[in-house]
């Protein structure tokens, strides 16, 4: 393959992931998932044409196909899950700032896929740990409403419902039930979240399986200092 060609390749890739990361957190439910789709084949693109320039080069400096394959298939790999890992570990740097071209929305909307809603509504006040258990027979069905999947957190931070919470991509909202229903806000590290921890599990409980779902509710400094894990 041509330079000139894996060169306009990785460009292409590179100029994706830019317009993806640079709007995506400002975007529309909807369109985030058209700006996630543009990092996804950036990233792809790019790694590609890493890979690709390898494997010219290796196959050149020695002459051994599987070597040079070896090689551009772990430079994809590589580039690929770093790519696809930086936001989630070092979210505050993922996301470029600037130029904001709200009217790309509409376009990359095509592409994207509305995900579904969540909503945990909390004690006024409360922080901790919340602990939501799904799938327990004995436990409510879950409530959902137009669409929106609601979780009504107790006053001891914990909700149990028989019904299984849906794979895919969400949209949450942290809100405290008080009058003017004041919405939590998650944010990456330094950022001045009141949501941290969040994670799944699956417990064996006496042959029963239930899914655990986690979060810790309150500042950055609570979080570090406030006890483990409730697992």
């Amino acid at each position: 393959m041509r330079v000139r060609l894996l060169v306009g390749i990785a460009l292409s890739g590179v100029l994706l992931q830019f317009i993806g990361r640079s709007q995506i957190a400002r975007a529309s439910a909807r369109a985030s998932g058209g700006y996630a789709l543009l990092i996804f084949v950036g990233i792809a693109a790019t790694a590609f044409a890493a890979a690709s320039a390898v494997f010219k080069w290796v196959r050149r400096r020695s002459g051994f196909n599987l070597v040079a394959l070896l090689a551009s298939l772990v430079v994809f790999a590589g580039l690929g899950f770093y790519g696809l890992y930086l936001p989630w570990i070092h979210p505050a740097i993922a996301d470029v700032r600037r130029p904001r071209m709200a009217w790309l929305d509409a376009v990359v909307a095509i592409v994207g896929r509305e995900p579904r809603h969540e909503v945990y509504e909390l004690p006024p006040g409360f922080r901790g740990w919340v602990v939501i258990t799904l799938e327990n027979s004995d436990c409510p069905p879950l409530d959902v409403r137009d669409g929106v999947t609601y979780f009504h957190v107790g006053a001891d931070g914990t909700v149990c419902t028989s019904g299984r919470e849906p794979a895919g991509a969400y949209v949450a909202k942290y809100i405290y039930v008080d009058e003017p229903r004041t919405e939590l806000k998650e944010s990456a590290w330094g950022a001045g979240g009141m949501i941290w921890g969040e994670s799944t599990a699956v417990m064996d409980l006496s042959g029963l399986k239930i899914s655990r779902h986690y979060f810790f509710v309150g500042s950055e400094k609570d979080f570090r200092a406030g006890p483990a894990h409730p697992l």
